[in-house]
């Protein structure tokens, strides 16, 4: 299995394990090696790092495991997959459409367009594909509206780039997410559409779907849910329509047609192409997709007729369900928590998918992590580096000549790309540049960035992020801007004496702020960058 997600992975692992020997290469979730249903777990370079050696690195474990199948288990698993070329050719490749019908999951504009051939609604759209495009957007509906590239995941040079769907809430949040990706990958801005999530789950050959369901989605926190009820596919109002495009499209395997119900309208908002977070529901309902696409399970014996069925992802449902209860500070928000989650533990219809004592050693860590994260939420301290041991008294650096300094913040789009032009300016006789931690390249600075950075005679129109590598031998000094840059220099392997703080103070990230917090900041830049040189 390639690539690890806290919930379809050990769902499927589960089903595979009673036949097949699990073996899995991963670069984003290691606590997936607790689980009793994976044999073999391999940490592989991450294809967002660079992508040669991520497939380099399943190779290794092709060749180490004898593996005769590979599962991409997420978008950019299919993606890595794709880029490989012939490199797993002698190897099944379970649930890998061919490029005709790939491209329908992989690009959310072509589905919209044959979708559109059948007579299923999709959400009002229009397709950004270059930077003039954008500069030139109106929009036609109101705010909120969404921003979704058209694809999960895209290979960018020797990379596979991960992106995710933005609310907007006004033009100016379109125009700098927009920036952030329209270098790497088109998107397409969208009016957003209320109501309930749907899933239309099917498992097909050759287009002919062979066994399906539908998940209603009970519960939802930010795009996603712990708590889903199965549906008999058959009563489901698309049905037809569905079928009609799995059949056009011409996919393999395992599906998942996403809508929006609101109302009597039903908008298609994507095609997932492999397993997804509500894959145990279908198994809770008497669909074993899992083994009927390694073929330990012949779909023509799936059930013509199988029970509806409630799964909780408990910790999902409680500690998100928590957090949203502190956000609403509504009883009836945490009595609602309450009911489903009791009701999860006694009626017998319902199924806890993440149950304690089916995965013990992989549950508790999850809990654990969660139980840390809900709590760290709200502590108020600080991280624990002393910012103090950082900050350099003044004119630190004048009378070093010909210094190789590197401004780092998060993004490279807001402060350190400032921070580099500045000092450049100002200071001639060194050498400067910027850089970020964010993992994607070519992202633009936002419009209260290049705003602001005009009133102090910078300009950063054409400045695009660059991501900080690992190894940094030739820079004499890197200044940060607060504590997480120290500590991600830090966890790096940067040595402390090349780091500095530039302000006697944090200057915070102003990212999506106000244009006078972007004032705030570059002006404590310019003094931070006086007191040091």
């Amino acid at each position: 299995m390639l690539s690890a997600t806290n919930k379809s992975l050990p769902s499927v692992a589960r089903q595979l394990c009673q036949n097949h020997h699990i073996v899995v290469a991963d670069w984003a979730f290691p606590e997936i090696q607790l689980s009793r249903y994976v044999n073999a777990y391999y940490t592989i370079t991450s294809p967002e790092i660079n992508l040669d050696a991520c497939i380099l690195g399943i190779l290794e474990v092709v060749a180490s495991e004898k593996i005769e199948a590979i599962l991409p288990i997420t978008d950019a698993a299919l993606e890595v997959m794709k880029a490989s070329g012939n490199a797993f050719s002698g190897l099944e490749q379970w649930n890998v459409n061919e490029d005709s019908a790939y491209v329908y999951a992989h690009n959310k504009a072509h589905l919209i367009e044959v979708a559109g051939e059948v007579g299923i609604l999709s959400p009002a759209s229009v397709l950004i594909s270059t930077l003039a495009e954008l500069d030139s957007f109106v929009p036609a509906w109101s705010f909120p509206c969404i921003l979704k590239p058209v694809s999960s995941a895209v290979r960018v040079g020797n990379s596979v780039y991960g992106f995710g769907v933005r609310v907007c809430k006004d033009v100016n949040q379109i125009q700098d997410f927009g920036r952030e990706i329209i270098l790497n990958t088109p998107f397409l801005i969208q009016e957003k559409v209320q109501g309930t999530g749907f899933g239309f789950n099917f498992f097909a050959r050759n287009g002919e779907i062979t066994a399906s369901y539908v998940h209603e989605r009970l519960s939802e926190y930010n795009g996603q849910s712990g708590y889903r009820r199965s549906h008999d596919a058959k009563t489901f109002p698309m049905y037809a329509k569905c079928v009609e495009l799995v059949r056009k499209i011409g996919w393999n395997g395992v599906g998942m047609l996403e809508f929006k119900v609101d109302g009597s309208n039903y908008y298609l908002m994507e095609l997932n192409g492999r397993f997804y977070g509500s894959s145990e529901v279908a198994i809770a309902a008497g669909l074993n997709f899992p083994r009927m696409l390694s073929g330990d399970l012949d779909e023509r014996s799936a059930p013509t007729k199988y029970r509806d069925a409630f799964v909780i992802n408990f910790r999902e449902e409680l500690f998100k369900g928590l957090d949203q209860c502190v956000k609403t500070k509504k009883p009836s928000d945490l009595l609602s928590l309450g009911g489903r989650l009791l009701k999860s533990l006694f009626l017998s219809d319902h199924f806890v998918e993440d149950n304690l004592f089916t995965d013990t050693r992989f549950q508790f860590e999850l809990y654990r992590k969660s139980i840390l994260g809900f709590l760290i939420k709200r502590r108020k301290k600080g991280r624990g580096v002393v910012i103090g041991d950082f900050i350099k008294p003044p004119n630190f650096l004048e009378g070093r000549a010909n210094q190789k300094i590197c401004f780092v913040c998060f993004g490279n789009i807001c402060r350190s790309p400032f921070a580099e032009v500045l000092a450049s300016r100002m200071f001639p006789q060194h050498r400067f540049s910027s850089s970020g931690f964010y993992p994607q390249q070519n992202r633009i600075s936002p419009g209260f960035a290049r705003k602001t950075a005009l009133h102090f005679g910078v300009n950063l129109d054409r400045h695009q992020s660059s991501c900080m590598v690992e190894s940094t031998p030739e820079v004499d000094y890197f200044i940060v801007f607060d504590e997480l840059n120290l500590i991600q220099m830090l966890e790096k392997g940067v040595s402390a004496e090349k780091l500095i703080m530039l302000g006697p103070g944090i200057i915070s990230d102003p990212y999506q702020k106000s244009e006078e917090e972007f004032q705030e900041c570059y002006r404590k830049i310019e003094a931070g960058l006086n007191r040091l040189f």
